[in-house]
């Protein structure tokens, strides 16, 4: 008997997790401290884990597409 594997994608690392924001975002995690180091993304401490909400995620794509935008203009 064969088996036939299927193909699945690996789902999102937990909620607020720093992968899970480089992920959504689209950038690795030094760039995502970077983010949060030029203030473009909040975050938050719980003890000694470092978390980001699902609304600061929105909000700097949004803030990223802006200054995209503004750069595209300027040229």
């Amino acid at each position: 008997m064969t088996t036939r594997s299927h193909m699945t994608s690996a789902p999102l690392p937990k909620p607020g997790s720093l992968k899970r924001a480089a992920a959504q975002v689209g950038v690795s995690i030094p760039t995502l401290y970077r983010l949060i180091a030029a203030e473009k993304l909040r975050s938050y401490h719980i003890g000694r884990a470092h978390r980001v909400t699902d609304e600061a995620i929105a909000d700097c794509i949004a803030l990223l597409e802006r200054e995209a935008r503004s750069t595209e203009c300027a040229k």
